[in-house]
C-alpha cells in the first residue's frame, strides 16, 4: 500500500471518529435538555391555570381551614407581610370565627369579578369577588390576593351580606 493510501486510510479513521464523536456530544446534549424538561415539568414547571382559577383555588383552601378548624395557620402561611402588619393574628381569627357563625360553612361560589394587574418589578396582584351560598344563606366574598413566589398570597378578605337583601337569604 502507497504512503498515499495509508495517509488517506487513517484520514477516514480519524474523520469517522470525528464524526461519531459530533454524534455523541449532540445525542447528549438532548438527552440532557428532554431530562431537564421532565424534571422542570415534575417539579414546578409552573402553574398552567389561569390566575383566576388560582386565586379561586386560594380562596376555597381559606374556607376549607375554617371548617377544618386550622384557619389560624393560614395567617402565617397564606397571607402577605403588609396583610400580618395591618391585621393582629387576633382580628384575622376573630373574623373566622365571625364568618364560620354567622353564614356557616361555604357550599359553593360563583366568581362575578375578576381583574389582575402586573406589579412593578415583576409579580401580579388581583382581585376577586364571588357569590357565595352558605349554609345560613348567601354573602359576597371579596379577596385580594398577590402573587409572591409563585404562590398567591391574600392582601384582604371579607365576607359580608349582599347589598339589598337583608339576613343574607
Amino acid at each position: 500500500m502507497s504512503n498515499w493510501a495509508r495517509r488517506e486510510r487513517r484520514s477516514m479513521r480519524g474523520g469517522n471518529l470525528a464524526i461519531a464523536f459530533a454524534a455523541g456530544l449532540a445525542g447528549t446534549a438532548i438527552l440532557v435538555v428532554c431530562i431537564g424538561l421532565v424534571i422542570g415539568a415534575i417539579v414546578g414547571g409552573g402553574d398552567k391555570r389561569t390566575p383566576e382559577d388560582q386565586v379561586s383555588d386560594q380562596v376555597d383552601s381559606l374556607f376549607v381551614a375554617l371548617e377544618a378548624g386550622n384557619f389560624a395557620d393560614t395567617y402565617r402561611n397564606d397571607t402577605t407581610n403588609r396583610f400580618r402588619e395591618n391585621v393582629r393574628r387576633s382580628d384575622y381569627l376573630e373574623l373566622g370565627e365571625k364568618i364560620t357563625s354567622q353564614f356557616g360553612a361555604l357550599q359553593s361560589k360563583t366568581q362575578t369579578k375578576f381583574e389582575s394587574q402586573p406589579l412593578p418589578g415583576g409579580g401580579l396582584q388581583a382581585a376577586a369577588s364571588y357569590d357565595g351560598v352558605f349554609e345560613k344563606g348567601h354573602a359576597v366574598i371579596l379577596a385580594q390576593f398577590r402573587k409572591v413566589d409563585k404562590k398567591w398570597l391574600m392582601e384582604n378578605f371579607m365576607v359580608e351580606q349582599p347589598k339589598g337583601k337583608p339576613g343574607g337569604k
